[in-house]
């Protein structure tokens, strides 16, 4: 049964490139620490399109997300990825994180 950490996040649009680069950086940094996959989407449509974004970071099992949450804040590379990503600093505003399990 797989878990994920889904963020909802939002965007500066005129970041976006920024954004991208911080993506593929946390993307390598994750896999070291039990995450299977994290996947990005910005919404294209509706209110929110072109500047609200969902991450979903993936992982087998409850372990894994669970040992994801003991290494990450000890690894100086990923905190240093994460300061750079969020606001004031970064093009990333939090708006909401939830853990879903597959049914």
């Amino acid at each position: 049964m797989s878990v994920r950490l889904v963020w909802t996040l939002d965007v500066d649009p005129e970041r976006l490139d920024e954004a991208r680069s911080l993506v593929a950086e946390r993307r390598e940094q994750v896999r070291r620490h039990s995450c299977r996959d994290l996947s990005v989407h910005l919404v294209t449509d509706g209110d929110f399109a072109g500047t609200r974004v969902i991450a979903i970071e993936e992982f087998d099992a409850r372990a894994d997300l669970d040992a994801f949450l003991t290494t990450q804040p000890q690894d100086e590379e990923a905190q240093a990825t994460i300061a750079r990503t969020f606001a004031p600093i970064g093009p990333f505003s939090r708006v909401d994180v939830v853990i879903v399990e597959e049914l």
